[in-house]
């Protein structure tokens, strides 16, 4: 099954979000392959107004650029706008685990217009038509939206909700994205719960609606009820979002799904599916042979969990996780990468951070970051027992641990 999930992925990284590309997509392909084939057309990797200035002609280009530029980015205020550009940037170049943190960053800071966006559905239904003021250019982005908005409040409520919707909608967006992004990586029940929360917020969203419909017919295996499910939020997106460049994909094969999406044998990847695997592993960002670069972006980071940064920390071993987890030749660096984010993510994501670890673990099983970590995690869980074997293992491998263990 984890090799089908990667050739998924590597098929949809494959895939320019363009609004053709979902409508040339074939009618029996599975249902999470055409579920990554595209996004919204409008998701542009430009980066807007404000953000130093890039070359926008080339997106590998481009991220090789923002890539360079960290160190002089990373104490800069970002917007909300600058946040969804550099995620979509991340994303379209496969760099996944980036775009869900760059994301979530965006989602946190759009956090004050997500409130007052549920207050005003709560009580106006919105205005037919969007004020001039508040339609989207280069411009005039997420904050300047949001302010008309917040001049309407009192006496113009209908207008206000209509412009905090237009403000937020890049951002429900860029959650889509996070969601499929969440997908590709293999992690699917958290794909899952970010879709249906931007449902939440925004029922008519044709990403959100697509993928959950697309993921509960592929899992479906003939399952009736499963079948049932998927077909409801397919025709949702029809009824609501008719000339969603998801649209006639799903005109087409909404009739068929019963058939397409029959009991069936788990079929393996194709010859061709294995190849592009191969190519796509080695086509990483950062020179992947050098051994040394990967090792000091991790000794940079585990100097940041040990602080306690660990936010700081998750950014800089999201630069390697990606691109060595499929490299039998960093089969090292990758556990280590692992061992690293599940201490990153421990406090925040528990199940995320167990998973983590335990891949790590079963890598390299003498890890001592990794046995370290498990042993703190298994403390926060109430299992003193475990944890204090997990420090003892850590220990015996790297004596540094001995000291950590007791904090």
């Amino acid at each position: 099954m984890k090799s089908v999930i990667i050739s998924i992925a590597v098929l949809a990284a494959c895939q320019k979000p363009t609004a053709t590309t979902t409508a040339s997509a074939s009618a029996s392909a599975p249902a999470s392959t055409i579920a990554h084939t595209n996004v919204d057309p409008h998701a542009a990797t430009k980066l807007p107004p404000g953000h130093p200035s890039l070359d926008a002609s080339d997106p590998k280009e481009l991220l090789k650029q923002l890539d360079a530029m960290q160190d002089k980015l990373k104490d800069r205020p970002k917007t909300v706008d600058i946040l969804v550009a550099i995620g979509h940037l991340y994303y379209e170049n496969g760099r996944y685990l980036d775009a869900i943190d760059t994301y979530r960053q965006a989602e946190e800071l759009s956090a004050a217009g997500e409130k007052r966006l549920a207050e005003l559905r709560a009580h106006v239904r919105s205005a037919a038509t969007l004020p001039d003021d508040c339609r989207r250019t280069t411009e005039r982005g997420y904050d300047a939206l949001l302010a008309a908005a917040e001049t309407r409040v009192k006496d113009r409520p209908a207008e206000a909700l209509a412009c905090a919707a237009e403000a937020l909608r890049p951002v429900h967006l860029a959650r889509a994205r996070r969601g499929d992004a969440f997908y590709l990586i293999g992690n699917f029940d958290q794909a899952r719960a970010e879709h249906e929360a931007v449902l939440t917020v925004d029922a008519a969203n044709p990403e959100s609606l697509f993928f959950l419909g697309a993921m509960d017919l592929e899992k479906a295996h003939g399952d009736k009820a499963l079948i049932a499910s998927g077909k409801r939020y397919w025709q949702r997106l029809l009824d609501v979002a008719p000339d969603s460049p998801r649209a006639a994909l799903v005109r087409e094969n909404l009739p068929k799904a019963e058939t397409l999406f029959a009991a069936h044998a788990p079929k393996g990847p194709a010859p061709e599916e294995v190849q592009a695997i191969a190519e796509a592993a080695q086509n990483t960002p950062v020179e992947a042979g050098d051994l040394a670069a990967f090792s000091k972006i991790l000794d940079d980071g585990e100097k940041l969990l040990d602080a306690g940064k660990f936010d700081e920390a998750r950014s800089q071993f999201i630069r390697v996780l990606p691109f060595t987890r499929m490299r039998a030749d960093l089969k090292s660096i990758a556990a280590r990468a692992a061992a690293d984010m599940g201490g990153a993510v421990r406090t925040t994501n528990p199940q995320m951070a167990e998973r983590t670890l335990l891949t790590a673990l079963t890598d390299d099983p003498e890890s001592a970051r990794a046995n370290y970590e498990l042993g703190r995690l298994r403390r926060d869980q109430g299992n003193p027992g475990e944890a204090a074997a997990l420090f003892k293992k850590a220990a015996a491998k790297d004596p540094a641990f001995a000291h950590k263990s007791e904090k």
